[in-house]
C-alpha cells in the first residue's frame, strides 16, 4: 500500500449525516445527498465521506457517517443539510479504486498494518474520510470508484 502524508486545510462543508451500519445504506445516503446538492446547483469542488467510528470497535447501529461537499462561506444550509468544518492537519492518504465493499478492507489495512509500522498514530480528535475530487473516476456499470482514504495522524511520541 502506498501512503502519502498530506497537510490538508480546514474545509467548510455542507453535509448529511446518518447513524447505522457501514453498509449499502451509505450508497443510499450518497444518492439522497447528490440529489440535494444538484438541486441547489452547488459546484463539485470536492466531496467527503466521513467515517466517525471504527466498525470493529463500535456496534454497527452506533456507527456515524456523513456525506459532505465543500461550500463557500456564503452558503446557508437549509432542510436536512447542515454545515461544519472538517479540521485541517496532517493526514495519511492512500489511493483507492474499487467497489464499495472493497473500501472497508483497505481502510483496515491502512489503520492496522501501515499506521502501526509508521512514525505516526491516529489522531482521535479528528475523523477519517474518503476524499473525492472532480478528476476521480466512477464506473456506472460496475459501481467502482476512485478516491483517497485519509486518516488523521500525528507524530508518535
Amino acid at each position: 500500500m502506498e501512503v502519502t502524508l498530506q497537510q490538508l486545510p480546514v474545509t467548510r462543508v455542507a453535509y448529511l449525516h446518518q447513524v447505522g451500519p457501514y453498509d449499502e445504506s451509505i450508497g443510499r445516503l450518497w444518492q439522497k445527498f447528490m440529489g440535494q446538492i444538484q438541486a441547489l446547483q452547488l459546484p463539485f469542488l470536492q466531496h467527503f465521506g466521513i467515517s466517525y467510528d471504527n466498525p470493529l470497535q463500535t456496534p454497527p447501529e452506533q456507527c456515524r457517517y456523513a456525506t459532505a461537499t465543500e461550500v463557500g462561506a456564503d452558503f446557508i444550509a437549509s432542510g436536512e443539510l447542515q454545515t461544519m468544518e472538517i479540521p485541517g492537519g496532517l493526514y495519511a492518504c492512500a489511493e483507492f479504486y474499487g467497489l464499495p465493499n472493497d473500501c472497508g478492507p483497505v481502510w483496515q489495512d491502512l489503520l492496522t498494518n501501515w499506521l502501526p509500522n509508521s512514525d505516526y498514530v491516529f489522531d482521535c480528535e479528528r475523523a477519517g474520510f474518503e476524499h473525492y475530487l472532480p478528476t476521480d473516476r466512477f464506473d456506472e456499470q460496475t459501481g467502482a470508484f476512485s478516491c483517497r482514504l485519509c486518516a488523521p495522524v500525528k507524530a508518535r511520541n
